[in-house]
């Protein structure tokens, strides 16, 4: 899988680019061009094709790991849902996207 999404590091205000490398209603692994810290409060933002706006979700970075050469940094974003209605669309994407077998 690979989608495009950024990130919004809540704490320090910046706001990068980022490749979703695996999606699922607990969380998301990214490859992302910044250094995160475990523990870090994120807003994670994904286009999707079956929404009008951005889905904007909160979240916490779980694992990080660390840039190896050409390789970004990869890290684990926990999911902090504050409201049903963000579950609902991101399962209701989930429902969208094509999977390989």
């Amino acid at each position: 899988m690979r989608m495009k999404a950024s990130v919004l590091h809540q704490r320090v205000g910046w706001e990068r680019d980022a490749t979703v490398v695996d999606l699922g209603l607990g969380g998301a692994a990214i490859a992302i061009a910044e250094t995160l810290v475990e523990g870090d409060r994120i807003t994670f933002s994904l286009v999707a094709p079956n929404l009008w706006d951005p889905l904007l979700i909160a979240g916490r970075i779980a694992w990080v790991r660390h840039a190896t050469g050409l390789d970004p940094v990869h890290c684990g974003i926990a999911f902090e849902f504050t409201h049903a209605s963000t579950l609902w669309a991101l399962f209701d994407l989930l429902g969208t996207l094509d999977y390989e077998v």
